[in-house]
């Protein structure tokens, strides 16, 4: 499917989530975090690849309503040195409140989350064309939210899948080989 497209769809639904719902009962929080740190691409591109810098961009959303808690994240990675490798990741999550104490509540929900890695280094790229590697599902995830302050708040998120489907692309079309096995688990504080 086109990317393109799935994107807009997505916006369209949390647009058309936001606007049906009564503004006395939510709340819209958004944040912006830019990282840097290292990465392994070692199991999938070869030894020499085990700690690579990279410097990354990341935007979340949440959106409460009543027992319900609404997910959204987009991350961006870019290595350093003279590699050329670049990760995108895109997740969406719905929850319900399964635990509501005194600053702790604890929502646990489904979401679906998409992958694609593109690799320009030299040795994982056969022929001068880059190669990629992406991998999309649904995934389980379970949010614990504690409650500081009324304005103050602090979230830990991790989200899971048993199984995704990875497809190889080289070049600009994807080789029409696609792999169904694998995890992937991801946690954000």
């Amino acid at each position: 499917m086109n990317r393109i497209f799935e994107y807009t769809v997505l916006a369209v639904l949390a647009l058309s989530l936001l606007g049906s719902a009564q503004p006395v009962y939510a709340q819209l929080t958004a944040g912006a975090q830019l990282g840097y740190g290292s990465a392994s691409y070692g199991q999938v591109l070869g030894g020499e690849l085990e700690d690579i810098k990279e410097w990354s961009g990341r935007f979340s959303a949440a959106y409460v309503y009543e027992d319900l808690f609404f997910t959204g994240l987009y991350q961006y990675a870019h290595a350093l040195q003279e590699t050329n490798i670049t990760r995108n990741l895109g997740l969406v999550g719905a929850n319900y409140l399964f635990l509501d104490q005194e600053i702790l509540r604890v929502y646990g929900g489904l979401g679906y989350q998409y992958l694609y890695n593109r690799f320009n280094h030299p040795p994982a790229v056969e022929g001068g064309v880059p190669t990629a590697l992406s991998g999309r599902g649904f995934v389980g995830q379970a949010v614990v939210r504690i409650e500081i302050d009324p304005s103050i708040h602090t979230t830990a998120t991790v989200s899971g899948s048993p199984w995704l489907k990875w497809t190889f692309h080289q070049g600009e079309r994807p080789i029409p080989t696609s792999i169904t096995v694998g995890r992937l688990i991801t946690s954000s504080i």
